[in-house]
């Protein structure tokens, strides 16, 4: 999957320069989409409240299209420390690798 992260916006008279870092992370599609559906449950929320708490957008299917890789993490954080329920082994380790990509925008 590609994640983007916003570097710079210029101006030059009427073009408009916007310069993006992109970067292949390799996680697993279905485990994220595991996670934001079935351990955060973001799917039972109103689209903008999903976003708003967990950093997911969602498509008009209820699936999730756009992640903000930083609210992301600390929605599973905060998750797990209020409901006592930790991600699965496997899962977890696949998500981990999300944590050098803070910064970025996950799309799937």
């Amino acid at each position: 999957m590609k994640a983007k992260k916003f570097i710079e916006k210029k101006m030059e008279g009427d073009i408009e320069t916007i310069k993006n870092h992109v970067v292949n992370i390799d996680v697993n599609k279905s485990i994220v989409k595991y996670v934001v559906g079935g351990y955060l449950e973001a799917s039972d929320f109103d689209p903008e409240e999903a976003y708003r708490e967990y950093g997911v957008l969602m498509n008009e299917d209820g699936e999730p299209e756009y992640i903000k890789i930083g609210k992301f993490l600390e929605a599973i954080e905060k998750h797990a420390h209020e409901t006592g329920e930790e991600l699965e082994s496997d899962d977890n380790i696949e998500i981990q690798k999300l944590n050098d990509f803070k910064d970025y925008e996950l799309w799937l």
